[in-house]
């Protein structure tokens, strides 16, 4: 999850960890044990018009958030 937000990826993530604070789209959030449920998710990504750009979108917001630079500036 850190990586793929540190170099601003989409995430499909299961409800562990806080993970799914992470992923604005609940559709992209997988059940954690359910092989159904990250298939399906897995299908909305790469088949729902727009959800990729979305995503992706969402994924570069999140790593300006998330940046060290923001960060210190925040802590400043």
């Amino acid at each position: 999850g850190l990586t793929a937000i540190g170099v601003a990826r989409p995430l499909i993530v299961t409800r562990v960890g806080g993970l799914e604070e992470l992923q604005p789209d609940p559709a992209l959030v997988a059940e954690p044990g359910d092989v159904s449920s990250l298939a399906r998710a897995l299908q909305v990504f790469f088949e729902e018009p727009g959800r990729r750009e979305r995503a992706q979108a969402s994924a570069e917001s999140l790593a300006r958030e998330m940046s060290w630079d923001e960060i210190a500036r925040r802590t400043v």
